[in-house]
């Protein structure tokens, strides 16, 4: 019996297409079944480049009171336009998930703990 796969290269398949296979008792063409997905409207992420990473190490640099753990601080980037077309949570996430742990790493230090 020929394998059928539940999503193809053109979308999702109709589940009225199992049941018609039921009613007929056997395997039917399943292109009349395709459902095609709408094509995304979203923006493809932008990757992070090295002068960007450097723009959020000197901002949290020159603001020493505050604490890049916090959002505010990443919400006054976005407002300063610091990075134009990056959200604060964004910024607040890169460094969180990847510029603290590369410093630390290199450092041999814990960056946050006295900054």
């Amino acid at each position: 019996m020929p394998s059928v796969r539940a999503v193809d290269r053109a979308g999702f398949i109709n589940v009225s297409f199992v049941w018609e296979c039921i009613k007929h008792r056997r395997l039917l063409d399943s292109t009349p079944y395709q459902v095609k997905l709408p094509s995304s409207t979203a923006k493809p992420r932008m990757k992070y480049t090295d002068e960007e990473d450097m723009a959020i190490i000197r901002y949290c640099l020159s603001k020493p009171k505050h604490s890049w753990k916090s959002l505010p601080l990443f919400l006054d980037m976005e407002r300063d336009q610091i990075l134009p077309g990056r959200s604060a949570q964004s910024m607040h996430e890169r460094m969180r998930r990847y510029i603290v742990p590369r410093v630390n790493r290199v450092s041999g230090t814990r960056w946050g703990t006295s900054v």
